[in-house]
């Protein structure tokens, strides 16, 4: 999340700075549509905190499939090994 959080920062900001600075002064610094440049650098540095927490609510009821998914694998794994090895 931090490589994340520094690359929409670092790229992010200058581009949020100056389209706020064309909206301010009518200047032209950046081209296209402004409304862009105002929304798509905040909600970057938005996403880096929210997206991971909302993929944690989305998966909280995995746990004991995940949990019980690898205990039968690893113990069929085992059997198998033990068959082999006989």
């Amino acid at each position: 999340m931090r490589v994340w959080l520094g690359f929409a920062i670092l790229c992010g900001a200058p581009i949020f700075v100056l389209t706020l600075l064309d909206v301010f002064t009518g200047s032209h610094h950046t081209t296209g549509d402004t409304w862009v440049g105002l929304i798509v650098p905040p909600a970057l540095i938005l996403f880096g905190p929210v997206l991971p927490k909302v993929g944690w609510l989305f998966g909280r009821g995995d746990r004991k499939f995940m949990l019980d998914f690898l205990q039968q694998t690893v113990a069929a794994g085992v059997e198998e090994l033990e068959m082999s090895i006989r």
